[in-house]
């Protein structure tokens, strides 16, 4: 009985020490935004015995402490996150640059929680009719998926603004560039 017994603590005991380490360490508060095998959500609750997660469908995840082995918390540090979408081939490829940090102006007005880190990244491809342009940005995890639909549209926004304005004949004046033929 006693074996039995020892044999079923083991894992208990396993489990609360593990959860101390947890929580006297601070590696993991309630409301980061972590993957812990494969399973990737918000922290609910975090226990002595057991650890919560709820992903995005508000499925939950309990996971013993003591089967936490690598474990990814995304709230740690700022995400890099990008955007791309395409940009017509009104000028040459070598003013690309300077067009999209033109634009980039009017987006931040829109989006202004990205103002210190909202970045050209590149352009990614080329078509007859578009550069494929690559916006980059830092932000908490826990704001990304809004931030990058915000900026989706900001981006929308603005470049149909710019359609109008050469369609109206007022060309928009990039700095350090003349119109954009």
């Amino acid at each position: 009985v006693s074996i039995a017994v020892g044999m079923g603590a083991k894992d208990l005991i396993a489990d609360i020490l593990a959860g101390m380490f947890i929580i006297f360490e601070s590696s993991v508060h309630m409301g980061d935004i972590v993957e812990i095998g494969g399973w990737r959500g918000t922290v609910t609750d975090i226990g002595v015995r057991t650890c919560e997660i709820t992903d995005g469908k508000n499925n939950v995840k309990v996971i013993n402490n003591s089967k936490i082995g690598d474990l990814v918390n995304y709230s740690r540090k700022s995400t890099s996150c990008t955007l791309e979408f395409d940009l017509p081939r009104d000028f040459p490829v070598t003013e690309v640059a300077e067009v999209v940090n033109g634009y980039i102006d009017d987006i931040v007005k829109e989006v202004p929680e990205v103002s210190n880190s909202l970045r050209f990244r590149g352009i990614i491809s080329i078509t007859d009719r578009y550069y494929r342009v690559k916006l980059g940005w830092l932000c908490d995890e826990s704001k990304r998926e809004n931030l990058t639909f915000r900026l989706n549209n900001a981006v929308r926004l603005t470049l149909e603004q710019a359609r109008k304005e050469k369609e109206a004949g007022k060309e928009r004046k990039i700095p350090g560039m003349g119109s954009p033929d």
